[in-house]
C-alpha cells in the first residue's frame, strides 16, 4: 500500500487544492450503453467545465463537489444521507446522493456485462486491522467489501479497459504503454484455467 502523505493527500483529492488529471468522461444509457467517450487533462477543482465531442483528447477543468469516503457513499446506497460532509457552495447534498445512488445502479448493469463476456472473479480475502491513537495494532479481522467498494471497481475496470483501447490505437503512431489487460479471455484458454483452479480446489467465477 502507499503511504498516507501519497494514499491521502499526493495521489487524492483534497478539498481546495488542485489536482492535475487525465479524465475519461462516459455518456451512459440508462442500461450502462457507452454512447459516447471523452478524454481529456483535466484539472480538479476549479470552477467550470469543459465538454468535447466524443473520442477526441482535448483538456478540460473540473471542481470536486465533496470529498467522499466508502462508507459515506456506502451509507447513501443503504438509503442513508450524507450527513455532515462536506459539500461546495454550488452543490447540495441531495444531488451527490441521487448521483451516488445511479452510479450504482450502473455499476450493477456494468458487472454484468463484464462476467457476460467471460471475465474472471479471483476476489481473496484483505485482513484489516484496527489501530489505536498511536498507529499502533490493536486488533484485525477479515476486510469486508461494500457495494461501494464494487461501485469503484466498475467505473475503474471500464475507464482501463476504454484507455487501453485508446492507447493500442495511439501506439502505431507516437506512443506505447505497459497496461494491465481487461480484454475478455478467449473460451479455449477459460477452459483450460478451469481446469487447472479446480484441481488444486480453488474456487473462481468464470
Amino acid at each position: 500500500m502507499l503511504p498516507p502523505a501519497l494514499s491521502e493527500q499526493l495521489c487524492s483529492l483534497v478539498p481546495g487544492q488542485e489536482r492535475l488529471t487525465f479524465s475519461i468522461v462516459f455518456t451512459m444509457t440508462k442500461e450502462a450503453k457507452v454512447v459516447k467517450k471523452w478524454f481529456g487533462k483535466t484539472v480538479i477543482r476549479c470552477v467550470r467545465a469543459i465538454y468535447c465531442s466524443s473520442a477526441i483528447i482535448n483538456t478540460a477543468v473540473t471542481r470536486s463537489a465533496a470529498k467522499l469516503s466508502y462508507q459515506d457513499a456506502q451509507n447513501v446506497i443503504e438509503g442513508r444521507v450524507l450527513g455532515d460532509v462536506t459539500v461546495t457552495p454550488e452543490h447540495n447534498a441531495a444531488d451527490i446522493e441521487h448521483d451516488i445512488r445511479n452510479l450504482e445502479g450502473l455499476a450493477k448493469k456494468l458487472r454484468t456485462q463484464r462476467f457476460e463476456k467471460g471475465t474472471l472473479s479471483l476476489e481473496s480475502l484483505r485482513l484489516a486491522f484496527v489501530l489505536d491513537e498511536n498507529g499502533t495494532p490493536t486488533d484485525c479481522g477479515q476486510y469486508r467489501q461494500t457495494d461501494a467498494n464494487s461501485l469503484i471497481k466498475e467505473v475503474r475496470a471500464s475507464s482501463l479497459s476504454t484507455f487501453e483501447d485508446l492507447m493500442a490505437v495511439l501506439s502505431s503512431s507516437c506512443c506505447s504503454a505497459i497496461l494491465r489487460s481487461l480484454n475478455t479471455l478467449p473460451y479455449t484458454f477459460r477452459n483450460k484455467l478451469y481446469s487447472v483452479v479446480t484441481t488444486i480446489r480453488l474456487s473462481v467465477e468464470l
